[in-house]
């Protein structure tokens, strides 16, 4: 059984059994420098033994499954024609305060470092608008990662984003 813990800013992850919910907390720092997913073996008191898959991510990222478009802007404030094929339509895997992953709809050329603008609306009681701008992270086949622009504690937005990390499982 795989289980993901995240390790905090201090290279700690707080592992939990998913058996008898005895927790061990563990120093990370020696395998920080993978590349690939971290897995642990770990055997608990209770006998039962789990993967622990170490999440190295600066935020909780949540898996969602919402409709979202984009537009691919060359500088702040400008757009590049709907014509070029460089619009979109996506289906948004999942969500962080910092970045998101997104899968796109049909054929669209995007690259690590191209700016764009996201749109799309949350799950939540108000169905919250979210407008954001992004750096194109990586790409997957169809599946891109995208770190936002800008994380502003006072923009609707990402207020919008913060409350629905943390009122939904």
């Amino acid at each position: 059984m795989e289980v993901k813990f995240h390790v905090d800013k201090n290279n700690i992850a707080t592992l939990v059994c998913p058996k008898c919910n005895w927790t061990k907390t563990i120093d990370t720092t020696k395998y920080l420098g993978a590349e690939k997913e971290i897995k642990l073996r770990i055997r608990c008191r209770c006998e039962n033994t789990y993967i622990a898959v170490l999440d190295r991510r600066k935020s909780h990222r949540k898996d969602t499954d919402f409709y979202g478009t984009f537009v691919k802007t060359h500088l702040p404030g400008t757009y590049i024609s709907e014509k070029d094929g460089l619009t979109g339509e996506t289906t948004i895997v999942n969500l962080s305060r910092e970045g998101m992953r997104f899968q796109t709809i049909g054929k669209v050329l995007l690259k690590p470092g191209d700016q764009i603008r996201l749109e799309f609306h949350l799950d939540d009681r108000n169905r919250s608008r979210i407008r954001k701008r992004a750096v194109v992270k990586s790409v997957t086949g169809s599946e891109v990662g995208a770190q936002f622009a800008t994380v502003d504690p006072t923009d609707a937005s990402d207020v919008a984003i913060g409350f629905y990390l943390l009122s939904k499982p």
